[in-house]
């Protein structure tokens, strides 16, 4: 019983900081785009109201040739672009291999 609850402490406490840290992470990255986040900011109004205009608005003709043409097959990647990925695939399923196995030799 109290190997089981040192096990379940550790558990919560990695579960706990990585909680926490990927919340650090988002407000991180909330911050850089939209600049610092102020404790004592008031609150912005969220919607915007639109006056309409009398102005006429004129229908014009739309050039199509910058759409894509979805009937038109796409090429296979190949090269570096395929090689990065295999490479890639491999560390994230050998990752997962890892932290299973540690999960599994600590709660053995």
């Amino acid at each position: 019983m109290l190997r089981f609850s040192i096990q379940l402490l550790i558990l919560f406490f990695v579960v706990s900081f990585c909680v926490f840290f990927g919340v650090e992470l988002a407000k991180e990255g909330i911050e850089e785009i939209h600049g610092p986040l102020e404790a004592n900011s008031e609150s912005v109004p969220t919607t915007v109201e639109v006056q309409p205009q009398d102005e006429e608005v004129s229908v014009e003709k739309k050039d199509d040739s910058n759409k894509l043409d979805l009937n038109k097959p796409i090429p296979e990647p190949t090269g570096v672009g395929v090689k990065i990925g295999d490479v890639l695939q491999s560390t994230a399923h050998k990752s997962v291999e890892i932290i299973v196995s540690i999960f599994n030799a600590v709660f053995s």
